[in-house]
């Protein structure tokens, strides 16, 4: 695995931290299980904007 060097704002490094405690791991951890999570979240909503314009598009044919 590759290593991240990121650049976050301390209210969210607190957040971080919070959820690493809560959840018993590394807040390095934490902070890259969250950016994997977001990152397959964006994915999912590009896919789900261009199915929904495809829709659009084949409604606006069957109109």
């Amino acid at each position: 695995m590759k290593t991240l060097n990121l650049k976050i704002s301390d209210k969210l490094y607190r957040e971080i931290e919070i959820l690493s405690k809560e959840k018993g791991k590394n807040p390095d951890e934490v902070a890259v299980e969250l950016l994997s999570q977001a990152i397959e979240e964006d994915i999912f909503l590009k896919k789900a904007k261009k199915i929904i314009e495809e829709e659009k598009n084949l409604l606006k044919k069957l109109a």
